[in-house]
């Protein structure tokens, strides 16, 4: 008999790349480790064949069939995204203000009528940084903040009930992925049964004066800051990045930092 699938569906602007990154790090740790019991896949729009002969949204939409997705994620920061064409409307004909905007109501459209996906939402708190002079950008850093507090008011408050919805805050990456390994945890393991038990790793997780290699990423503990931070660096296309260099003393850590950590 074939494995159970659990697909989870991550939806976000293009502020949050880091935290992207993260989302799909840990889904990949939870794929191997449920290996036994569940198929755990990540839905990305960076991994759908997207095609010329549509627009990019109506090529997002081709694969998040209303039968597959279990779990959706969506992450926001300091911007909502950009406008969708006319050919996605609210309700009110009034266009919709950016992709996760029309996910977000897709996802809540299905989760009634289905009872999926569980939908988690978290919203990054940490200042943005400002480099630009420009006047104009900087009008369009401001309305996309608007619009983020705009959408958190309107999807998220309930003015008849007076009921708010849950999302979640973290200011860091390190908070992120803590709160996501443990919230899909627990989603996971309500829905695969209280029987399931796992374990983290097989073997001695010390390496000794051995570095540690890329397939022990997951008890690779310590750097995970500096892991982010240095990735932010690389994922930067304002700058041209020729070299990443690592210094440091023999035996503090830069080969596993390297293989293991970044």
């Amino acid at each position: 008999m074939s494995k159970k699938t659990i697909r989870i569906f991550i939806s976000s602007p293009g502020d949050v790349q880091q935290e992207r990154i993260i989302a799909r790090k840990v889904i990949s740790e939870f794929n191997e480790l449920y290996s036994k019991f569940v198929k755990i896949e990540v839905l990305m729009w960076e991994d759908f064949p997207l095609t010329a002969d549509c627009t990019f949204q109506e090529g997002i939409n081709f694969f998040l069939k209303e039968d597959i997705i279990d779990y959706a994620v969506f992450i926001l920061w300091s911007r909502l995204g950009t406008p969708l064409c006319s050919k996605f409307l609210k309700p009110d004909g009034t266009p919709y203000k950016s992709g996760p905007e029309y996910e977000y109501d897709l996802m809540r459209e299905l989760f009634q009528r289905n009872g999926s996906p569980r939908i988690l939402t978290y919203v990054k708190t940490a200042e943005p940084l400002i480099t630009s002079r420009n006047t104009e950008e900087l009008l369009e850093f401001i309305r996309q903040q608007e619009s983020v507090k705009n959408f958190l008011s309107e999807h998220f408050y309930d003015a008849e009930t007076n009921s708010n919805y849950a999302y979640l805050q973290f200011e860091k990456e390190t908070s992120f992925e803590e709160k996501l390994k443990e919230h899909l945890k627990s989603l996971i393991h309500s829905q695969l049964g209280k029987n399931v038990e796992v374990r983290e790793w097989e073997g001695n997780p010390y390496v000794g004066l051995k570095s540690f290699e890329y397939e022990q990423n997951s008890i690779f503990f310590g750097r995970r800051n500096l892991v982010y931070e240095t990735t932010a660096q690389l994922m930067d296309n304002d700058k041209i990045k020729r070299a990443l260099i690592v210094l440091g003393e023999s035996g503090s850590g830069k080969s596993s930092f390297i293989k293991a950590g970044l």
